[in-house]
This record gives C-alpha cells, structure tokens and sequence, in this order.
C-alpha cells in the first residue's frame, strides 16, 4: 500500500523540500528534537517526540557529523558561540551521560565553546561523571548572579536544556535573561502529547494535500480523557468506553481499506516520557478488567509525578526488524533538519508492543551501513528494503515531527 505513497515522496523530492523550508521560516525551527517511528507497510508515523531529546550517543559518526554541521547553522543564525548543556538533576544513568558527552562533543566540532552544567543543589564544585563509555564527563554547578546565569566565571550565552523538567522548571533557571532553548515551558510538568498529534495531523493533512496523497497514512487517531484515577471504578469505566469507542474507528477504516491487522489503542501518560506510563489493549473490556500491575505502570511517570490525563492512541505495528529483532528507528533533527537517526530494537517484545521497555537495545542506523535489516513492505517480489526509500520517508516524517514540534513552541508565545 505504500509503494504508491512512496512513488509521490520520490516524484515531489523538490516540491517537498520547497514546503519543509517555507514551514521552517514560519515557526522559528526548534533547536532539537527527535521521533519514534512505526512503519506499518499501510502507515508510516511518528508515535511519540521528545522536544529534550537524549540518545546522541546512539548516532554512527557520519550522522553525528551531519548533526555538527546543522548545529552551526541554526547557532550561527540564533549568533551564539557558546552553550551551556543543562542536563537532568538527579540522574545516575552512564548512558545519559554518554549521551551528553557526545552531544558537547557534537556542539564542539560545531565550533562552539561548551559547558556542561546541573541545577542540582548538591552538585556544588566540579565534578566528574562516568559515561557508559569510561569517558569522564566535566559537570559544573549552576550559578545565577540576579538573572543571569554563570559557569565558574563565565557568563554564558545561550543555554541548551537537556532536562525534560517533569517536576517543573528548577527554580535557578527561571526568568533568566539569556537566550535558552527548547523553551523550558515545553517540559513535560506543562507539555501534552495531545496537543503535538493534534498539530502533526494538521501538518499531515497540509503536506499530504501538498503532494497528493492520502494523509490517512502519516496519522494516528487519539482521543484525550483527563482527571483520570485508574484506580477507580467508574474512571476506568470511562476510559474503557473510550477506547472501544476509537478501536471501532480504526475497524472500519481497515475494513474500508482491506488491512487485516487487529486494531489496537496505546494508553499512554499525556506527559510522560522514557517509555513510562504505557500499555496497549485490543478491547474495552482489558481496561475494566486491568490487573493490579498494570494499574501500578499507570499511576506514575517519571520522577513518580502522578497521572491523571491520558492520550489514547491509535497503535502502528512495525514491520521493521534488525538481526531478527522488532525495530523501530529514532530519527534525530536540528533546526528541525534530520540529522539521521538509529534503530530502536527489542529482543522481548512483539511487532505492537511498547519498545521502550525491558530489552531495549540501540542499533546504529547510517543506512550504508544496515545490516540485517528487513522490510518487505517496501521491497519488490523477494527483494530486499531499498534503503534509499527508507531514508527518504523517514527523513521527512521526522522533519514533519520536529516542525510540529516548533510550532507547539511557537503557541507559547
């Protein structure tokens, strides 16, 4: 099914291009972002973005290359020649700090001058990290002088947040006069995933009119159900009405469109991240039903913020796999240009299975270099995956994510 779509991708590669930019002067490009995808073989999508991402660590060096390139771009054009990295407060995580190391590496080759800094109260002098790769990471404390900000003596210029902030904005980071960036009011203590697949599937409908497809292949379909208590009764009830309600939609457009997958609903935190507050069902009556483990992975997020408002979202199976394994890929942008991306895998779950999760693994994605990649939705009889194909549709589903991305920025102001 999407052979068709992808013959349109590859016969408006310049009209689509021309539109991405003219999307980009408009909204003022985020600084970063990057976007888990599901190619289904009847959609291709994105099912979750992160304004804050982290996963640097996870690029091959001709993406972490191409990564450097576009950040003096958008710091030439924003005039800063040096940044201050804000990261987590109170993480232990080596592979975090890989991450960061990597993105100050990233933002070096960029020629910028890079500080790494934590609004951690008990971080009070220099301090050294070890990444997941035996890398020392340098960590300065966060100082503010009125309402600037300063790295030992250094006043810095521009601040790049790398902290999601799910318990709110620390409060020596509010109001400061430099330039920072993603604004800080997209942490998820205020952002919604509702309201970015709200503005997508408005991009979608836009660049599919554009280019003269069915926007039906670019979108999920969600409903939202807010002061939830998962605990109780006639809560879960609602929530089970719901669902039934949004799974016999996606029945009756596969049954338009001859699709023979099972629909089922992702219930997600509508402010969560790393993968936390998930589950799928394929039926009301597992909500009404939901066992008490369940139950406990949608009474908190992160940081045990508690949940309450949840998306429930149309879910995209994946058809792709590496090395055998179920594989989404992540794809990375700045200034909301991709700047390649990595396969997410995983060796315990199934095709419409949350990822993020328990034997997750990374496979580095630079596409001349695959191995043991696999997806016969794009390949012709007993072929292969061209990877070209793959490259251009997730490329541009990823720079659809990141301007919907820019443009929740925009709404801030």
């Amino acid at each position: 099914m999407l052979k068709s779509v992808l013959k349109q991708f590859n016969a408006k590669k310049s009209e689509i291009e021309i539109w991405l930019e003219s999307k980009r002067q408009h909204y003022s490009p985020i600084v970063y972002a990057s976007c888990d995808i599901r190619n289904s073989g009847y959609k291709v999508t994105t099912v979750d973005t992160n304004i804050f991402p982290a996963g640097w660590n996870n690029l091959c060096p001709s993406y972490q290359k191409k990564a450097s390139a576009l950040f003096k771009e958008y710091f030439t054009i924003n005039h800063a020649k040096c940044v201050l990295i804000v990261i987590e407060e109170h993480t232990r995580n080596l592979f975090y700090f890989s991450n960061i190391w990597n993105l100050k590496k990233i933002l070096t080759e960029a020629g910028l001058k890079v500080f790494v800094g934590s609004p951690n109260p008990e971080i009070v002098e220099k301090t050294f990290f070890k990444t997941a790769d035996d890398e020392n990471l340098e960590v300065y404390p966060i100082k503010r002088l009125n309402d600037e900000i300063y790295i030992e003596d250094n006043k810095v210029c521009t601040i790049l947040f790398n902290n999601d902030f799910s318990n709110g904005i620390p409060k020596i980071l509010q109001g400061v006069k430099q330039k920072a960036m993603p604004n800080p009011e997209l942490g998820w203590f205020k952002r919604r995933k509702s309201e970015h697949f709200r503005v997508f599937n408005n991009l979608a409908d836009e660049f599919a009119a554009e280019i003269g497809i069915d926007a039906w292949h670019l979108k999920t379909m969600f409903s939202v159900l807010e002061d939830i208590d998962i605990n109780n009764d006639k809560d879960r009830e609602r929530m089970a009405t719901e669902a039934d309600r949004i799974l016999k939609l996606i029945e009756d457009e596969y049954k338009l469109r001859s699709i023979k997958s099972e629909p089922v609903i992702f219930i997600k935190n509508d402010a969560g991240t790393y993968g936390m507050g998930v589950i799928s069902v394929k039926s009301g009556d597992e909500l009404r039903n939901l066992n008490r483990k369940n139950r406990n992975k949608l009474t908190t997020g992160k940081e045990n913020v508690p949940i309450t408002n949840f998306i429930l979202q149309e879910g995209v199976p994946t058809t792709d796999t590496v090395k055998g394994f179920t594989a989404e890929p992540v794809m990375y942008s700045v200034g909301s240009k991709s700047a390649g991306g990595f396969f997410r895998i995983n060796t315990e779950k199934g095709d419409n299975e949350n990822l993020n999760s328990t034997g997750m693994q990374f496979v580095k994605l630079c596409f001349e270099e695959v191995l043991g990649y696999k997806n016969m939705h794009f390949a012709d009889e007993g072929e292969n995956c061209k990877l070209e194909y793959l490259d251009l549709i997730y490329t541009v589903v990823g720079e659809l994510a990141a301007l919907a991305a820019s443009e929740e920025q925009f709404n801030l102001k």
